[in-house]
């Protein structure tokens, strides 16, 4: 099955409160969901973007037949996701390596960088996160 994840992250003050949000479209369904990340930064909660829509994507689905696109206006996520870029801040490194292991149980993915202004569905999504928590 062909499934595709567009998500977004940000972060007031950086570092500071901050938010995610992901879409997951498959044939037959949209799914979208965030969190509220109290104090964070924006890679982190960019990255967070990516590894709560995993796995709320691995809660659904048997992901061994899984065909994941995933699309990213985050330059970092995409080239560090493409080993472009190494991870060197350790805490980033235990969301990699996270988003790592559940990427490894579809059939495929790839990822593709977008620019922000064709990322709005998610950073919406973000903003409804701050919103409802009060920014």
């Amino acid at each position: 099955m062909k499934v595709t994840i567009k998500f977004d992250g940000g972060c007031k003050y950086n570092p500071g409160p901050a938010a995610c949000a992901y879409k997951i479209e498959t044939p037959e369904e949209t799914f979208t969901g965030g969190c509220f990340l109290k104090e964070s930064t924006n890679n982190k909660a960019e990255w967070a973007g990516l590894l709560y829509s995993l796995k709320r994507l691995r809660s659904m689905f048997d992901l061994k037949g899984i065909e994941l696109t995933i699309w990213s206006d985050s330059e970092l996520v995409v080239n560090q996701l493409l080993k472009r870029y190494r991870v060197k801040n350790a805490e980033l490194k235990k969301i990699y390596d996270e988003a790592c292991e559940i990427l490894s149980l579809t059939k495929e993915y790839k990822i593709f960088h977008m620019r922000r202004e064709e990322n709005k569905e998610a950073h919406k999504l973000v903003e409804k996160v701050f919103k409802d928590n009060g920014f």
